[in-house]
């Protein structure tokens, strides 16, 4: 029986390596992609809602000015004196 039998070449255990370098290559690239998509979804959703606040913010802004406009028109009328 021989004690110090080869369980590996040079050359296969580069091959091994190789293989797993390929793969772990592979599921890198795999989890990048995903995390690119999540990253994409994200970004959509946040211009979806600044959108949306946008819009909301204009519409309450105008309904605030119509608001004082109205205000000062009743103390302009009550006071006979315009403001502005």
């Amino acid at each position: 029986m021989q004690r110090n039998r080869l369980l590996y070449t040079a050359d296969r255990l580069l091959a091994s390596l190789a293989v797993a370098r390929n793969t772990l290559a592979a599921e890198y690239q795999a989890e990048l992609e995903e995390m690119r998509r999540e990253v994409d979804d994200i970004r959509q959703a946040t211009l979806l809602l600044t959108r949306i606040e946008r819009e909301r913010c204009e519409s309450d802004l105008a309904e605030l000015r119509r608001e004082l406009e109205a205000a000062l028109l009743r103390l302009a009328q009550r006071d006979g004196t315009p403001l502005h």
